[in-house]
């Protein structure tokens, strides 16, 4: 199954978990041998377009590389791994995101230490996080209108804690709140109303 499908991530952690253990970056997890090489196409957007102002990778980069993969050379299966809404938020930034130069870490300042040290309130940082969703949604509308599907997944990689059993974020697994996600089902129908914005794009 994973010969056939493609991996198109925004995620620096796709490489730290399944990538080979390199000198330098990501030195801490990984493997003997690079098991992003099983999919049958690769395309780390981070590396090509991480916003360091932002701390993150905006949305219409993934956005754009997803609708002229599907239309240039479609797999059989294709997960889109966008950022949002993980945490920096783009349109309500709240503390800091990840250092990409230091192993993938958050930065010491980012939303839950700094809810933990009652610099934020927890309201604020859930307003955030609402309008981070809410902006890489209006992006997957973008999508579902200029590819060709008859079966599209929306949903997480995980969910976040705001409190709940006094956790925050998603570092215990055994909090409901970070486990439980949404399971969308749509289709989708290429009406070419977007033109990707698209340089040469990363590849395994």
């Amino acid at each position: 199954e994973i010969n056939r499908t493609a991996s198109l991530s925004a995620n620096p952690h796709t490489r730290r978990v399944l990538g080979e253990t390199m000198d330098g970056l990501f030195t801490e997890v990984g493997g003997p041998e690079d098991r992003l090489s099983d999919f049958e196409h690769f395309a780390p957007i981070w590396e090509t377009h991480w916003d360091e102002d932002l701390e993150t990778v905006p949305a219409r980069a993934v956005t754009d590389y997803l609708i002229e993969f599907y239309r240039s050379q479609p797999s059989e299966r294709t997960v889109a791994h966008y950022m949002q809404p993980h945490f920096p938020s783009i349109p309500a930034p709240i503390g800091e995101g990840m250092d990409i130069e230091n192993d993938a870490h958050w930065n010491s300042n980012d939303v839950w230490t700094l809810i933990k040290n009652g610099d934020i309130s927890v309201d604020d940082a859930y307003e955030s996080y609402v309008q981070n969703l809410r902006y890489v949604l209006d992006d997957i509308e973008v999508v579902l209108s200029n590819v060709d599907a008859e079966k599209v997944i929306i949903t997480a990689d995980h969910g976040n804690a705001f409190g709940e059993w006094g956790e925050y974020g998603h570092g215990k697994s055994c909090v409901g709140a970070t486990r439980n996600v949404p399971w969308i089902e749509v289709s989708a129908t290429d009406s070419n109303t977007y033109i990707p914005e698209v340089d040469e794009a990363p590849s395994k």
